[in-house]
């Protein structure tokens, strides 16, 4: 699962909105993809702070139930795509992928 962390206002969001919709239909149903609207609701502010998804849009990328990769800010669809085929598929590293300094954590039900 990628879940996108936006506001409507974000400028980097809504360039990177129409990329992961591309990435999106090009897995189908091998992967899902969820918007969270980080300002919608008292739970979705809630949720941002756990995480600490403050630089927006930040990525993160959920598999077995865990956070295993985050990324933050704008990216093209080719980077996307690279990181789900990575995370997903144990495909290669993307060439010049740097996660971010920030600790993973299990998503707690």
């Amino acid at each position: 699962m990628v879940v996108d962390f936006f506001t409507p206002d974000c400028a980097p969001c809504k360039l990177i909105a129409p990329q992961l919709d591309k990435v999106a239909a090009e897995y189908g149903s091998k992967i899902t993809f969820l918007k969270i609207d980080a300002e919608q609701s008292s739970e979705n502010q809630a949720l941002t702070t756990k995480l600490q998804a403050f630089a927006l849009p930040t990525l993160f990328f959920i598999r077995d139930g865990k956070i295993v990769e985050r990324a933050e800010g704008a990216m093209l669809a080719p980077k996307i795509k690279s990181l789900c085929e990575h995370i997903f598929f144990d495909g290669p590293i993307p060439q010049g992928w740097k996660p971010p300094n920030v600790e993973i954590r299990q998503i707690v039900g």
